[in-house]
């Protein structure tokens, strides 16, 4: 695969990637004025105005603002369709659940994305077979990796075999490798092994996406596989906050993987740094007594 076309999927991803939080972050943030108590209409209303004070609304009645904002799904544009699955995250109901879903089938993308990666923090859990079944019907890869994902966190005994069903037919890699992630957090067997074998021949271009489903798992047997990372010095990912400009090499990245994991390894848990090589040793030494995944 070209360089260009890795920087293009990579690129691709982190539009998903960065779409994801948008309304979590506006759920968790500290609004700058008090939150103000308006009708469920005047809400409403907001909401197709486009209007994101909608969300520093307080709803007289919270358990039935989803069913007024499916009234209107329909009627939103790509602007409203994200004020709107904010506010439903942020007042979940009844229906909650199924709003989100079909938020997550639906064209807005961004919307999409972060309504199907909510489903997994709803008070009100949808059905592994409901999630599988708006799998079917979303378009966007992007938000299908979010539903296999959201697979993987279910208590449901029938997401396992959903989620199966629906990799054998996904024409995409980077869900494909979402949706393998969620399936080897689960326990299936094969899944775990192309898991494994993923994480030993990642590369520097992968291994940022490999580090993410490794936490996702949390599984630490699979640190195991970040021994090949070891003995690779090349430049990954820039250290958050870095003025000098410091870039973390496969092998810091491995050692970083592995504390995050459980391992224990001599290195605080602050942040990614570079590591020396006594560290890098020790690191390796613990990765050698994990059993095998």
């Amino acid at each position: 695969m070209s360089i260009n076309r890795v920087a293009g999927r990579r690129l691709f991803w982190l539009a998903g990637i960065l779409a994801v939080p948008v309304a979590f972050l506006l759920l968790r943030s500290t609004f700058t004025r008090k939150d103000t108590t308006l009708s469920n209409q005047s809400i409403i209303d907001a909401v197709q105005r486009d209007d994101w004070d909608a969300i520093n609304a307080v709803p007289p009645a919270p358990l039935e603002l989803t069913e007024d904002l499916e009234r209107v799904m329909s009627q939103l544009d790509d602007e409203g369709s994200q004020i709107a699955t904010t506010l439903a995250s942020r007042y979940p109901g009844p229906r909650t659940a199924h709003f989100m879903l079909e938020m997550a089938a639906s064209t807005h993308l961004q919307a999409a994305v972060t309504a199907a990666a909510s489903l997994s923090e709803l008070p009100q859990k949808p059905s592994a077979a409901d999630i599988a079944a708006t799998a079917k019907r979303a378009a966007s890869p992007m938000v299908r990796a979010q539903l296999y994902l959201s697979l993987g966190r279910s208590q449901d005994p029938g997401a396992l075999p959903a989620l199966q069903l629906l990799l054998s037919t996904e024409g995409d890699v980077g869900a494909a490798e979402k949706g393998t992630a969620a399936a080897a957090r689960l326990g299936g067997a094969a899944e775990r092994v192309v898991l494994l074998g993923r994480v030993a021949n990642a590369s520097p271009a992968n291994a940022k996406d490999v580090y993410d489903d490794l936490l996702y798992v949390g599984d630490v047997r699979f640190a195991k596989g970040l021994l090949p990372w070891l003995d690779q010095q090349e430049p990954v990912t820039r250290i958050g906050g870095d003025e000098g400009g410091r870039v973390a090499r496969m092998c810091d990245l491995a050692a970083w993987t592995a504390m995050r994991l459980g391992v224990k390894v001599p290195i605080p848990n602050t942040r990614l740094d570079i590591y020396d090589d006594a560290t890098l040793q020790a690191t390796r030494a613990a990765l050698v007594q994990l059993p095998n995944p």
